[in-house]
């Protein structure tokens, strides 16, 4: 959604694009970003973030993978699929998302870290959604832990 504000001086108007939709992210941000391993990954985060929904979750299929790449080469950033798909693990590694699929589905859908990163005004479904995200958390960690 965007807005426009127009600026009068004397008898011209200059018209502005002013972006109105918004993320938020949070000074703990940076404990994410700083453990980023590579470039690739943080652009892909930018890139979710942007285009996650309002419950912070997105779905990283081929296609989707694919625009992402789209986007970065209008840039001149050249990566391939098997980067997107190692900038993934690193954010996964990171803790700056989570998989929501289960393993024997092909779909990717991913829930971006409510702690550090928010799409909405609502901080009632923020609350809800890190306790979301922790639990999800803790279901993969007692996964790994019962496989070992």
């Amino acid at each position: 959604m965007r807005s426009v504000y127009v600026n009068k001086v004397g008898n011209k108007s200059n018209e502005v694009n002013i972006q109105s939709t918004f993320t938020q992210v949070y000074t703990s941000a940076s404990q994410v970003i700083f453990r980023l391993k590579c470039h690739c990954s943080l652009y892909l985060l930018i890139w979710m973030i942007n285009e996650m929904s309002e419950h912070n979750q997105i779905i990283l299929n081929k296609g989707n993978r694919s625009e992402f790449l789209a986007e970065l080469r209008l840039t001149g950033k050249k990566y391939s699929d098997e980067s997107v798909r190692s900038a993934i693990r690193d954010l996964v590694e990171a803790e700056a998302m989570i998989s929501l699929s289960d393993k024997g589905k092909r779909e990717s859908s991913y829930m971006i870290n409510p702690m550090h990163f928010w799409k909405t005004k609502s901080q009632g479904n923020r609350t809800e959604a890190i306790q979301a995200f922790i639990n999800q958390l803790r279901s993969k960690e007692n996964e790994r832990n019962s496989i070992q």
